[in-house]
């Protein structure tokens, strides 16, 4: 039942990771979600470690950017 709709909406949809860092981000953010919903760590802890790592993985690249205050 789900096949069709899903085919039909896939004409629409958008790969938001094509930059050349993609696999590394990708790779921080499904350990951070998996270990967060294994209980291994709170969504606060994953949400703020995978913040940081992401940013030193696209400061290291170059990218200009900056940190927000990490969640409490």
């Amino acid at each position: 039942r789900w096949m069709k709709p899903l085919a039909e909406s896939l004409r629409h949809a958008v790969n938001i990771y094509q930059f050349p860092e993609a696999s590394e981000v990708i790779a921080v953010l499904e350990l951070g979600l998996n270990r967060a919903i294994a209980g291994e760590i709170t969504s606060v802890v994953a949400l703020n470690d995978m913040a940081r790592q992401i940013h030193t993985v696209m400061a290291a690249r170059g990218y200009r950017t900056g940190q927000v205050e990490p969640l409490r």
